[in-house]
């Protein structure tokens, strides 16, 4: 599948078309995702819009830092600063390898992918 969208393109246009969006993290996820402004505003357009919001491994830091977990519980990798970006943003941290409050989808890395495929899945087939 070829990217034909970047996430400044999304930002800009309608996404009132997409049920909703997935964040994989990894190693770079820190570097590359985390504090990345355009990522942030995108989480919260999808989340304004009452769309799907997942992530997994890493990156569901990225969904406390947007302020999309407030109240909800979530998962990440087990990283002390992961963990404190998910308590930083107001979400309730807990150590399950996946996680569903509502429309948010949390994972913690990737034995937990099989799962996290099949809940996000659910999620977008109940719309």
């Amino acid at each position: 599948m070829l990217v034909e969208h970047t996430i400044n393109d999304l930002n800009e246009g309608d996404i009132s078309q997409y049920n909703g969006i997935i964040i994989v993290g990894g190693g770079g996820a820190p570097e590359y995702l985390w504090n990345n402004r355009s990522l942030l505003d995108l989480l919260r357009k999808f989340d304004r819009q009452g769309s799907i919001v997942s992530a997994i491994c890493l990156a569901p830091a990225v969904l406390g830092q947007a302020g999309v977990l407030k109240d909800k519980k979530a998962t990440v990798w087990n990283d002390d600063q992961a963990i404190e970006e998910i308590r930083k943003g107001g979400g309730i941290f807990t150590s399950s390898p996946v996680v569903v409050d509502g429309r948010i989808i949390t994972a913690n890395g990737p034995t937990a992918a099989a799962a996290f495929g099949e809940k996000v899945a659910t999620a977008v087939k109940s719309l």
